[in-house]
């Protein structure tokens, strides 16, 4: 009977811990949208009731004539397809909702810029990063000065944001356990983010073949169960505007405007950073002014591209890898000159996004040995430069994959963290941590960082430091290790780790598996994965 009582209270004690994880995991996403919306709305009220960018208008344009019933065209006259639908598409749906007011479109587009703070914490989640490190990369995307000026402007960037982010949700999901659902929202979340931004396209060259990689999907036929879900319901999403173009101009394609950007980069006067202030010169006008249609345009300039690369190849492939490089720049050349393009921007966009890189190089360093789990985001990064690379580079281009940067940097971050307060605790004693009882000061660390985020509940930071000094006052004790069993979960765990446990002398260790499957484990350890606990243990045996 007394065992059984001591089982419910155990039991007990579990279920209060789950459900007080839980409410701590809501209230720390409900305190990163509201930080990032906050800050974004600020901007955005700023702003006022206007464009500030060429392109703008022709989204505009082209989404006020949706709700007009003039069709998908700029001029109210001739379907187009020189700019994609996505955010022309989404404009007009916000258009039809809230009639054309532009703040009330751009409060909707700083909602969908802090949602996708929140999809960078539970990415990090999905990775089995830290809680540390999964709020701290929420909270950075959250006051990233690139993401905040996104939400109040009218180009795709803030919407491509949101679309990959979620795409790549569903896909670690989905690399990490058979899940067809997760399959059919990546799919369609590519799919819509292809229709935004066509070079998007581009990460299907790899995204299927990282798919069946994956360790969770062995025997053949869930590898082409895996490739048949999401090709199909990529597909599915971009046939209505493919059949649309092909009906319409006799071709299949995203968008028309792709053969006069490879010719912007591709051209005597172009530079690694000239982008599209190349002006057209008179005999490539004549041409085009004969042209029927943008469809014959677009060919117009693939041909006197495709001329100037048989002509001058060397300084082609000079062009290419500089505008590659370009990708990364720190500050951006535009064509168009207005009050968000002075010094001070310049500066801001320097000493935000210069850490952000460096961090976010460091931390790819540091996950090296996940390579396989995390290559799709070297991939992201690898095919928007070969884009850039072949037609023209510009810094809004890059800013959609920023985030990942974020991720990256904010896991080195915390890593160094860890490592910082290891060696702070050897310097105190000067000795060597390899005891059982510092490896769990280690962890208490760990536990102390993930929640001081949320020390105004439960006077949370009283009780950090509390536990801090106790366990400093432990390890001056004498009681002997061997008498003590050492308890982990082993989900946050290492070579290192293994190597100090055995050095230490430990005789008992007691490992908590809370459940025989990753979907019943993942109920009580929410963000743990089972496969990774018993990894780790080979690890240690």
């Amino acid at each position: 009977m007394k065992e059984l009582k001591e089982t419910v209270s155990n039991k007990g004690q579990i279920v209060g811990h789950y459900l007080g994880n839980k409410r701590m995991v809501v209230l720390t996403l409900l305190l990163i949208f509201l930080l990032g919306f906050v800050v974004r709305f600020i901007w955005i009220s700023k702003l006022g009731p206007k464009f500030y960018w060429a392109d703008e208008y022709d989204y505009d344009k082209i989404a006020t004539n949706l709700i007009e019933g003039k069709g998908y065209t700029l001029d109210g006259i001739n379907p187009t397809a020189f700019r994609a639908p996505g955010q022309s598409v989404f404009l007009a749906i916000l258009y039809f909702i809230f009639g054309h007011n532009l703040l009330l479109v751009r409060i909707v587009q700083a909602i969908l810029g802090s949602l996708a703070c929140l999809l960078v914490y539970l990415i990090c989640i999905k990775l089995s990063l830290s809680q540390f490190c999964s709020i701290l990369a929420g909270l950075l995307t959250a006051l990233y000065p690139y993401n905040i000026y996104a939400a109040g402007s009218f180009y795709p960037i803030n919407l491509l944001t949101f679309l990959l982010l979620l795409a790549t949700l569903f896909l670690i999901d989905a690399f990490n356990r058979y899940n067809k659902l997760s399959l059919i929202g990546a799919g369609i979340c590519l799919g819509l983010g292809a229709l935004t931004v066509p070079y998007t396209l581009i990460l299907f060259l790899y995204i299927p073949f990282w798919l069946i990689s994956s360790p969770r999907i062995s025997s053949l036929k869930k590898k082409l169960t895996y490739l048949s879900i999401v090709s199909i319901t990529f597909a599915l999403t971009v046939a209505p505007w493919l059949g649309r173009n092909f009906f319409v101009f006799d071709k299949v394609t995203f968008a028309t405007n792709g053969g006069y950007n490879f010719w912007l980069g591709n051209n005597q006067k172009a530079t690694f950073s000239s982008g599209n202030k190349v002006l057209i010169p008179k005999e490539l006008g004549k041409k085009l002014d004969l042209a029927t249609d943008e469809v014959e345009k677009e060919e117009i300039f693939v041909e006197e591209a495709l001329g100037f690369i048989k002509e001058k190849p060397i300084r082609f492939a000079q062009l290419s890898l500089g505008k590659a490089l370009n990708f990364f720049s720190f500050c951006p050349e535009t064509a168009t000159q207005n009050k968000h393009t002075t010094k001070k921007f310049k500066l801001i966009s320097i000493f935000s996004y210069g850490p952000i890189l460096i961090l976010g190089i460091l931390g790819m360093y540091a996950l090296r040995r996940r390579w396989k789990e995390i290559s799709i985001f070297f991939w992201y990064f690898i095919s928007f430069m070969l884009v850039c690379g072949f037609t023209i580079s510009k810094i809004r281009f890059r800013l959609p994959l920023d985030v990942y940067l974020i991720i990256f940097g904010s896991s080195f971050i915390s890593l160094l963290m860890e490592r910082t307060s290891v060696k702070f605790a050897q310097a105190k004693d000067k000795k060597p941590i390899t005891s059982a009882k510092n490896l769990g000061m280690i962890h208490r660390f760990d536990t102390a960082r993930r929640h001081l985020f949320s020390f105004f509940r439960h006077n949370t930071l009283k009780k950090m430091f509390n536990l801090l000094l106790a366990e400093l006052e432990m390890r001056r004790g004498k009681t002997t290790l061997k008498s003590k069993p050492f308890r982990s979960n082993t989900n946050v765990f290492s070579q290192w780790h293994a190597e100090q446990m055995v050095k230490s002398g430990l005789e008992h260790l007691i490992v908590a598996i809370d459940g025989s499957t990753q979907e019943s484990y993942s109920r009580y350890r929410v963000g743990g994965r089972l496969d990774k606990v018993i990894e780790n243990l080979r690890i240690l045996i």
